[in-house]
């Protein structure tokens, strides 16, 4: 995440990482997550960059169900997004 991304939602900048491509297909995808939205957690671990995100993604499971927690760029609110990995 950006200084100015962080600022901009009072966030710091270890914390959550900024989306920057979404395939349409993939169940994130299909359920609204847009670039420029900034994921915050996977099943309640806090996302603290991108060697974060590797970590907590490399532990799941296909077919698991998930829960992501992501601020939403266009209207700076934050929620879960439920979706089941391929």
């Amino acid at each position: 995440m950006t200084d100015r991304e962080a600022e901009q939602y009072g966030l710091d900048t270890s914390q959550g990482v900024t989306v920057t491509g979404v395939d349409p297909s993939s169940a994130l995808g299909q359920l609204g997550l847009e670039v420029q939205d900034i994921l915050l957690s996977i099943e309640g671990q806090a996302i603290e960059g991108v060697d974060g995100l590797t970590g907590l993604v490399s532990a799941l499971k296909p077919h698991q169900r998930i829960t992501v927690l992501a601020l939403n760029h266009r209207s700076g609110e934050t929620g879960p997004i439920k979706a089941v990995l391929r």
